[in-house]
C-alpha cells in the first residue's frame, strides 16, 4: 500500500488543500492521502496558529468522511518542534507495510535543505511535488513533478480576510467556515 503524506499547519485548511490531496491521490496512483497536522511548524510562529484541535476539527469537516484522504494526529504525540523525520520514523514503525511518500508544493523546495536531518528523508523518501509559481527545478533526489491545479490562495490571506470580517466561503468547504465563525477563530 502507497500513502501520500501532506504536511501542514492547516491553519485552516482551504480548497487548494483539498484539490490538492485529491489531484495527488489519483495522479500519483496512491492508495490514500493522509493529511498530517503540524502542532508546531518550526518555521513559523506560535502565536499565528489555532490549537490543534480546532485545526484537526476543520480537516475532518473538510474531508468528509472520505476513505481515502484521511486525518493523522500523530504529531500530537510526538515532542515538539514537529520535525518531519521523527513522524516519518514514527510511522514507518507503526505501519511497516506501508511506502509512505511525500507531497509538497515546489514553493518549499528552497528550504528542503533547512529541514532537520534532510540529507535521510531525501535518501529515503520519494517526493511527489507540485508545481508553485516560481517554480526553478529540481535538487537531487527522488522527485516527481505533477503540474496540479493550484489555486493561488493561502491560510494567511483567508486569515487576514477573517480578521477584516469578510466572507471565506469561497476558498473554504462551507462546514469550515462555519465552524470558523462558531468558534470565533482568527478575529
Amino acid at each position: 500500500m502507497k500513502v501520500g503524506l501532506f504536511f501542514g499547519s492547516f491553519n485552516p485548511i482551504h480548497l487548494g488543500h483539498v484539490i490538492i490531496a485529491n489531484f495527488m491521490l489519483h495522479e500519483a496512483c496512491l492508495d490514500e492521502v493522509w493529511l498530517v497536522v503540524s502542532p508546531q511548524n518550526p518555521f513559523k510562529l506560535a502565536n499565528e496558529i489555532a490549537s490543534v484541535e480546532h485545526r484537526i476539527n476543520m480537516v475532518n469537516l473538510a474531508l468528509n468522511n472520505s476513505q481515502k484522504i484521511k486525518v493523522c494526529d500523530l504529531e500530537l504525540r510526538l515532542p515538539q518542534p514537529s520535525y518531519t523525520i521523527n513522524s516519518l520514523n514514527e510511522l514507518k514503525k507503526m505501519y511497516p507495510h506501508i511506502l509512505f511518500e511525500i507531497i509538497m508544493g515546489s514553493d518549499n523546495l528552497d528550504k528542503l535543505h533547512e529541514w532537520h536531518r534532510a540529507e535521510e528523508i531525501l535518501v529515503e523518501y520519494k517526493f511527489n511535488i507540485y508545481k508553485r509559481n516560481g517554480f526553478n527545478g529540481l535538487p537531487a533526489g527522488n522527485f516527481e513533478i505533477f503540474d496540479a491545479p493550484c489555486l493561488d490562495i493561502s491560510a494567511t490571506w483567508i486569515r487576514n480576510r477573517i480578521k477584516q470580517n469578510k466572507n471565506v466561503d469561497f476558498v473554504c468547504d462551507k462546514l469550515v467556515a462555519k465552524y470558523i465563525k462558531e468558534n470565533s477563530l482568527y478575529l
